[in-house]
């Protein structure tokens, strides 16, 4: 039977990082995903169950495989690209999340490029560097983006 603890503890971390607090842990005894059913009826019952008992007010779900282990899977070489959350989240918020990129990369064992905007986000004035949005970086900054990137991803085109 396989074995989704790591899984289960990286949603964990991410649900934390959302500011959710994960109560309990329900799995499935199958060896491989049904296509056809999501969570039977059975299972549906238990999660209702113990999200009553635990005055639980979101479930989250998780798939067997992450997106970087199903790519690895049909082999595909995976670069993670880390991001990093604005200042205003709150330094303890930023940590966690930042720090989850290298955790999903060692546990996956795939390279990281830990951020994709340094040298766009983090400069002295970064609104020049950016759409009026805010969000999305101009043209100007793709050369930072690219120098970024392109030492791991060379690696990986190898």
């Amino acid at each position: 039977m396989p074995n989704f603890d790591g899984d289960l503890q990286e949603l964990g971390l991410l649900a934390a990082t959302a500011g959710l607090h994960p109560v309990a842990r329900v799995t499935c005894k199958r060896r491989a995903p049904d296509a056809a059913l999501f969570l039977g009826s059975g299972k549906a019952d238990e999660i209702k169950l113990l999200a009553q008992q635990l005055g639980a007010t979101e479930i989250l779900f998780d798939q067997a495989l992450s997106p970087a282990q199903a790519a690895k899977k049909a082999g595909a070489k995976v670069l993670l690209v880390g991001m990093q959350v604005p200042p205003n989240y709150g330094t303890a918020y930023a940590d966690r999340f930042t720090g989850l990129f290298d955790q999903v990369a060692r546990a996956n064992q795939v390279a990281l490029v830990p951020f994709l905007l340094k040298g766009v986000a983090d400069v002295a004035d970064p609104t020049e560097l950016f759409q009026n949005d805010r969000i999305h970086p101009k043209a100007e900054a793709q050369p930072a983006m690219l120098a970024n990137v392109w030492p791991e991803l060379r690696k990986q085109l190898k």
